[in-house]
């Protein structure tokens, strides 16, 4: 999971991660999110700097609703852009080529694949091409020749056989316009039933269909699972909420009012039934913003204010008192750092807001940023030296998201100029490089010997600056090795090869999730992971009672299936940690909740069964744990239908006193 934050954007921008299905011992999955090759930030640079746009980079904007962050839009159309319908892209192509294969792929498709410069998104291709069509013949020229001239055969046949009403959909302009497919009603209620319940094999048009179309709505189970179809089926998918005018504007933010008790205005009220944000949150059934089903309370909310915070002086959170070192950093003596992401977008928080919410003085906080660094790390460093100060800990998560070639020397030296810069303000800075390495769902993941090498020459640089230190976090490996990913290695290949670490020709779960990613104990400073509970996924159960199984965080942390407790990966905190001597850090935690109709637990007591495990004395003391960073953030989750989730522990007054008065704050900084 990711998240930027930067105090002239204040975006979110999340992928998820692990799935934890403690309570009902499901699998666990991968973070589930297309290839991370760019974001509205990258193209929007791309567009400022008069850079000419692919037809991808189109796709993504739209996709993406970047307008949401850069409200002044990215000109006209590129050259070469896809037809509007259907919405062909780089994506749909790769999607066609790995579901079907390299000879499902049309000179079209080949064509397309050159024009639109795929190979920035899929590096790894799309397969040797089949035997060559006629030089030079593709849809587009069999269209082009026919507004002209009466096409030959050669030019029907190729017509046919390449599909090429997949982007020309009214046919060649001059021959008679082709009879509409048998059954032109197609919906995610046809696709269910011929794949289903009839047992056909779903095409890669069905398969594109079924996620644009979000027929998950409907049929929670998906196509491998046959369901009772609504008694009023839809007829079309539902459509994505317009933009706002006001960039800031959106379903969330009406829905983030109506959490917060705030009466919704009649503009709200009207922008909610306009952009159809029900499909996402449910039904508004008054002008209060009350949601059908309610939100059960959480607790009754403290009636004195928090403690005062010690240290606070002059508006910078600063420590003073003794200190250790702790893999490379300087930290509060005999202490755990009580770290957190904050929700900087919807909440407008801060470091010194969090630390007055909780009545104690936080001294690690953390934020997301691509490498090599660009604005939104040089637009938010005086935030965060303005903000933090000396004794804290700054967790710079660097993501390569140009892949893992584009860290340059330069790239690096950059890096350490900035460290030094964190370092004069009295600010120890931890590096996590390329997190989730293990996983196929990142560009950098699933290239073990590339990744070593660049984390490697990473380190040494940056332990040239005082205070600084590499944090190595891999997945958590429960249910390796979440195949399916956009940037799997090819069977045979190299890193495929390092992979299969038992040699048996596959990558399976007997396979090792770490060791081939390990860089070495003289790069590696602290170790990590991170760890989400979540409910059962990908279906709608909203609940699982009683929520995370007891010592589910622990059993994750030493390779045991939750429920079973039976090993099914290496001991990782006994591995890295104990046996090499590393504190250990939560990279990323936090406990997903959904709320809706029934008697489900209430929020309070799925929260209290997480924090009971992750805060509790047995397991901080038992373990070298010296940090935990929480995503203290509340988002829309895509695999959920986009529906709402409190991660925060802070922002409710309820939950926050409960928390703070059950955890054992001693052991805490």
């Amino acid at each position: 999971m990711r998240i930027r934050n930067s105090p002239t954007t204040r975006a979110v921008v999340a992928v998820s991660a692990l799935v934890v299905c403690a309570a009902l011992g499901a699998d666990a999955a991968p973070s589930l999110g297309r290839r991370q090759a760019k974001s509205c930030d990258t193209i929007y640079q791309t567009f400022a700097a008069g850079t000419a746009l692919t037809a991808q980079d189109y796709s993504d904007w739209a996709t993406w609703a970047c307008s949401t962050w850069f409200p002044s839009g990215i000109g006209s159309a590129a050259p070469n852009p896809p037809p509007a319908a259907p919405a062909t892209s780089c994506d749909s192509i790769y999607a066609l080529f790995t579901s079907l294969g390299a000879t499902a792929l049309t000179a079209q498709d080949r064509q397309d694949w050159l024009d639109w410069t795929c190979v920035n998104w899929f590096p790894s291709g799309i397969g040797a091409a089949p035997a060559p069509h006629p030089a030079g013949r593709t849809c587009d020229s069999i269209f082009a020749a026919a507004k002209t001239a009466t096409p030959s055969a050669q030019d029907l046949a190729d017509w046919a056989s390449w599909t090429c009403t997949t982007w020309f959909p009214s046919g060649l302009p001059t021959i008679t316009t082709p009879s509409p497919p048998a059954a032109p009603t197609r919906t995610c209620t046809s696709i269910h039933a011929a794949v289903a319940e009839l047992g056909q094999v779903a095409s890669a048009q069905d398969l594109l269909d079924w996620v644009d179309w979000k027929c998950d709505t409907w049929y929670p189970g998906g196509l491998g699972t046959a369901t009772a179809p609504p008694s009023t089926p839809p007829t079309a998918p539902p459509p994505a909420p317009s933009p706002s005018p006001a960039a800031t504007r959106t379903c969330d933010t009406i829905y983030a009012s109506y959490q917060s008790g705030s009466k919704l205005s009649d503009q709200d009220l009207s922008d909610w039934s306009a952009w159809k944000c029900s499909t996402w949150f449910g039904a508004l059934t008054s002008g209060q913003g009350a949601v059908t089903p309610v939100k059960p309370p959480a607790s009754t909310p403290p009636s004195s204010p928090p403690a005062s915070i010690p240290n606070y002086n002059g508006g910078k959170l600063q420590f003073s008192g003794s200190k250790q070192t702790v893999g490379r950093i300087q930290v509060p003596s005999n202490k755990v750092l009580l770290g957190a992401y904050l929700d900087m977008s919807t909440y407008g928080d801060t470091p010194q807001k969090y630390a007055s919410r909780i009545g104690k003085t936080a001294l690690m906080f953390g934020d997301f940023f691509p490498f090599p660094l660009d604005w939104a790390w040089y637009s938010s460093a005086q935030f965060w030296k303005d903000q933090l100060g000396q004794g804290a800990t700054f967790v710079m998560t660097l993501e390569p998201m140009n892949g893992l070639y584009s860290v340059t020397d330069d790239a690096i030296n950059a890096l350490v100029s900035e460290l030094w810069g964190l370092n004069g303000a009295g600010i120890g800075v931890i590096i996590r490089f390329a997190h989730e390495m293990n996983g196929g769902w990142y560009i950098w993941g699933r290239k073990p010997s590339l990744y070593k090498d660049t984390f490697q020459r990473i380190a040494r640089a940056v332990h040239t600056v005082p205070n600084c230190a590499m944090l190595w976090a891999p997945n958590n490996g429960l249910n390796y090795p979440w195949s399916g990913g956009a940037y799997d290695p090819a069977q045979y290949s190299q890193d495929f090869n390092d992979l299969d670490t038992n040699k048996n020709g596959q990558l399976d779960q007997w396979d090792d999730p770490y060791s081939p990613y390990y860089p070495g104990d003289e790069y590696v400073d602290w170790v990590g992971m991170s760890v989400y509970w979540y409910p059962p996924w990908p279906n709608t159960c909203k609940w699982s009672a009683g929520g995370p199984a007891p010592n589910a965080i622990e059993r994750i942390l030493r390779g045991q299936q939750v429920v079973t407790g039976e090993y099914q990966v290496p001991d990782f905190i006994t591995t890295y940690s104990t046996n090499k001597g590393k504190p250990f850090m939560f990279a990323e935690t936090a406990m997903h909740y959904l709320w809706g109709g029934g008697n489900p637990p209430s929020e309070l007591d799925m929260k209290r069964a997480w924090w009971s495990q992750l805060y509790g004395r047995d397991l901080l003391t038992k373990f070298n744990i010296k940090g935990i960073m929480y995503f203290e953030i509340n988002k829309n989750i895509p695999i959920y239908n986009n529906q709402w989730t409190p991660y925060a522990l802070t922002y409710d007054d309820g939950i926050r006193w409960n928390f703070l008065n059950e955890i054992p704050m001693d052991l805490f900084f």
